[in-house]
């Protein structure tokens, strides 16, 4: 019999807490479903390839030579810029941190503007082999900056590059070592220590190390506060370990800037890892509904609300019920990805059941550039680079799966419907106790009945007269937040 997702979690946490400072630098070991698909595969029972597996090393190499480039590449910067008076955040940049030659900054917002104390130390999402990080590099040193900023590689040399790749080959030999010790349903465990290997061969487990050894250099410094986008990931975790080991006395606070799901299984410890010292300081939430939630979850970090910065924008508009969905005016709608891609097919096979009357917007996660230049699609099917804001002119209704704009619809004053037409493999969703409907692929030849258009209308009505997005999305001053997150 297979275990559910709870008992899954507590046996990985377990051989976990073994030791915490060697498996925090994998995936799989801090049980990151979204990256790593470890239940979901290890239920379905998928296929392992070795030789594709170890056909994979390439990737190594090809990010051991990128990474050189891009040190070559990158204008160097004096770790002497770090005092004990610095806030040095750790954010990402993209293709949308750049806005008409300013940086803008995608997760803080306004907070680090004009703030002669920050240095906000960049990691590039998407940055490909080469090409598009040589732009994103190229973009951030040559834009307008109200704040200090620079990309990882400005503080990375070649010394830290080859430590690193030392250090990985390290750490699978450990792994190999202690694989017979691990007690876990066995073929889990095959499960489990074919991913880390896939880590390992693919250059995560190396890229991990890199930033270990990042932080250090970093750390060493002693910064005053320490801020960076939480989401529990290795490299949060490896970033709280340095803080305790090389400046103690630094105040850290992590950012709980989106939703999350147990489909993001690593916000969700198992019972023995209660106490484990790799959390922040403060966890700073982005409304009272996940701050809740993280209370049930941590008992050993303090947890407060800092507002929903990503949202800033939204939340200044009149925030009132969309109009009435009726037969006559939904003509279009909506459906916004998640950054599970692995989900994509399987849910534009689902949508292809909507009426072909009615026109189709497909809003790829901007993780994935490819898919959004993909146009094998039936007629009604739009793929669209447009904003929302753009996009909620026409449209009147968004479906999201695992998406914010569950919620964001609303403020674009669209209806919004989670959409369940996937196998969540008990992961849920990031809609805790909300009125939002919820309907399955069958669901969808029937989007626009009189009968399904009456239950979307009533639960978007719900959405209001509960208040869920004001306690969702937390609207606190800017001065106000600047002490919750710099104090």
């Amino acid at each position: 019999m297979n275990p559910s997702l709870e008992s899954y979690n507590k046996m990985i946490g377990k051989i976990y807490m073994q030791n915490p400072e060697l498996y925090m630098h994998s995936p799989a070991f801090c049980r990151c479903e979204g990256r790593t698909f470890l239940f979901k595969n290890f239920l379905n029972e998928e296929k392992i390839h070795y030789f594709k597996i170890f056909f994979l090393s390439y990737i190594f190499l090809a990010k051991i030579v990128r990474d050189i480039l891009f040190i070559f590449f990158t204008k160097k910067i004096s770790t002497n810029k770090i005092n004990d008076k610095s806030v040095l955040v750790f954010s990402f940049f993209d293709k949308r941190s750049i806005d008409n030659g300013l940086l803008k900054e995608e997760y803080f917002r306004d907070i680090l503007d004009c703030n002669n104390n920050v240095i906000c130390v960049y990691k590039f999402i998407s940055q490909g082999f080469f090409k598009r990080g040589f732009q994103f590099t190229k973009s951030l040193e040559n834009s307008n900056k109200k704040f200090k900023a620079f990309s990882e590689y400005a503080f990375i040399d070649l010394f830290i590059v080859f430590k690193a790749i030392f250090n990985s080959i390290i750490f699978i030999m450990k792994i190999i070592y202690k694989r017979n010790k691990m007690q876990l349903n066995s073929k889990l465990k095959k499960y489990l220590l074919k991913e880390v290997i896939k880590e390992f061969l693919t250059g995560i487990i190396y890229q991990n190390y890199l930033q270990n050894l990042l932080y250090k250099k970093l750390l060493t410094k002693k910064p005053k506060v320490i801020l960076h986008v939480w989401e529990n990931q290795p490299w949060n975790r490896i970033l709280e370990f340095s803080k305790n080991k090389y400046s103690p006395n630094s105040s850290s606070r992590g950012f709980q800037h989106t939703g999350f799901s147990k489909k993001l299984l690593q916000h969700y410890p198992s019972k023995f890892e209660k106490n484990l010292d790799s959390l922040p300081d403060i966890i700073i939430s982005n409304g009272r509904k996940n701050q809740t939630e993280l209370n049930k979850i941590y008992s050993n970090t303090k947890i407060v609300v800092g507002g929903a910065l990503r949202q800033n924008i939204l939340l200044k508009k009149k925030l009132s019920p969309p109009k009435e969905l009726t037969q006559s005016n939904l003509k279009e709608i909506s459906f916004a990805f998640s950054w599970d891609q692995s989900d994509y097919d399987k849910i534009i096979e689902g949508l292809r059941l909507i009426p072909k009357n009615i026109k189709i917007f497909l809003k790829f996660h901007p993780n994935y550039p490819n898919w959004s230049k993909k146009n094998n699609f039936p007629k009604n099917f739009f793929n669209t680079n447009l904003s929302w804001k753009e996009i909620s002119k026409t449209c009147s209704l968004v479906l999201a799966s695992d998406n914010s704009l569950m919620f964001e619809g609303f403020y674009y004053g669209m209806h919004s419907v989670v959409y369940d037409g996937v196998k969540d493999y008990e992961h849920a969703k990031r809609d805790f106790n909300s009125p939002i409907i919820h309907i399955l692929e069958s669901d969808l030849k029937n989007i626009n009945k009189e009968s399904m258009l009456e239950s979307i209308n009533k639960s978007s009505k719900l959405v209001f007269k509960e208040n869920y997005l004001s306690d969702y999305f937390s609207t606190i001053s800017l001065e106000k937040s600047k002490k919750i997150f710099f104090e």
